[in-house]
């Protein structure tokens, strides 16, 4: 009797990265099923017909996962093999990583899929081969087959120039804020922290916790190259003599095995029931610095219109629609005329929409663009 047949349809770049999804299905169904993919050496032999064995392949499949990555978009090849398998009336099911599926554009966009953007996600494949062909395989995907997906999904040479450049990331999260657009905002931070906690735990990832942490009332955690910081709420006079709240929650992220990090960071900003803009803040090694002359940035963002545009809601604001980012340039120690400059990358995201390889690509392409330079000898001594 021959076995159910999958067809993954992928980009040859993301080889590894779906080699590993197979072989980790295959073990978790017991080898039960036959999953065809053209460029693992085995659906496909060296020195036969490769066209001939990828029709073989659609032509006995019962489901096909297109595998959407910024790689696959490239290459337009998913989308010949989605509409023919389509026309064979097999089921065919979008699985973006790294891509939100939701924003792309017809006719995948009109298919039922999925994002990969957690553990949990990464059972759908399982829950959806018990349905199709009548299994009761149980979702055993965790944290560590997550963890090596990230892994192999950002590439290594943008992962390489990240890890030199990037000194330090982090995030501030105020109980109490004035923004000029919005007026004021308030956040739980306690029941925020305490939410984080109760994550950790029911998923069950390690980590440390310290209370009090350097001072009465702070607490900490540090989990997988991240430390949260829950500063004690407390209140201070204004200058217009009122009280506000001046607690805040601190978060850092170590730049190294930062995809492993911050996809586990996207989904602790789930957690918070506030619609909050979140942002991160990315300073650089000391030998690398960035363009922090805006006439100069413009210039610069305005010769590749193709990956950067101009924001029209403030000066040094710019935005990259293909990674659903945008960033700016600042000087943290702005307000003090006595403190060296600190100057700092802001990028808002989405957590919904953004992962790792988004912001690893960003700091790979402002690099190529040399709104990030190396110092010279001469810069350093001055």
């Amino acid at each position: 009797m021959s076995k159910p047949t999958l067809f993954f349809s992928h980009s040859s770049k993301d080889k590894d990265l779906i080699i590993s999804i197979k072989d980790t299905l295959t073990k978790y169904t017991g080898g039960v099923l036959d999953i065809f993919m053209s460029s693992d050496g085995q659906s496909i032999p060296f020195g036969t017909n490769w066209i001939h064995k990828i029709e073989e392949g659609l032509n006995s499949a019962k489901i096909m996962f297109v595998f959407v990555t910024e790689n696959s978009i490239s290459s337009g090849w998913i989308y010949f093999e989605a509409g023919f398998a389509y026309s064979k009336g097999i089921h065919v099911i979008p699985v973006g990583i790294g891509v939100d599926i939701g924003a792309l554009k017809a006719p995948l966009n009109l298919l039922q899929g999925f994002n990969i953007t957690s553990a949990g996600s990464l059972n759908n494949f399982i829950s959806i081969v018990n349905k199709e062909f009548e299994y009761s395989f149980s979702e055993c995907f965790d944290e560590n087959d997550y963890a090596e997906i990230i892994r192999l999904s950002v590439s290594n040479a943008f992962t390489a120039v990240f890890d030199e450049l990037v000194s330090s990331i982090s995030y501030k999260l105020f109980a109490e804020y004035v923004n000029g657009k919005t007026g004021k905002r308030e956040h739980d931070i306690d029941k925020f922290f305490n939410r984080i906690i109760d994550y950790l735990d029911q998923n069950t990832i390690p980590y440390s916790f310290q209370d009090p942490y350097h001072s009465s009332g702070t607490k900490c955690i540090a989990v997988k190259g991240i430390k949260i910081v829950n500063q004690a709420s407390y209140e201070t006079k204004s200058v217009a003599g009122g009280t506000r709240n001046t607690g805040y929650i601190q978060v850092s992220i170590s730049p190294y095995s930062f995809a492993e990090s911050f996809e586990l960071y996207r989904n602790l900003n789930m957690l918070l029931d506030e619609n909050e803009a979140f942002y991160l803040h990315i300073r650089l090694n000391e030998l690398y610095s960035y363009v922090v002359s805006e006439v100069d940035c413009a210039a610069l963002v305005a010769t590749v219109p193709a990956w950067f545009t101009f924001s029209k809601d403030h000066i040094g604001l710019y935005e990259c629609d293909r990674l659903n980012l945008r960033f700016c340039i600042f000087n943290d120690n702005r307000h003090s005329s006595i403190r060296e400059p600190d100057y700092v990358l802001s990028v808002p995201y989405d957590p919904q929409k953004t992962h790792a390889s988004n912001i690893i690509e960003l700091i790979s392409q402002l690099y190529e663009l040399k709104l990030i330079y190396k110092k010279t000898g001469e810069q350093n001594n001055a």
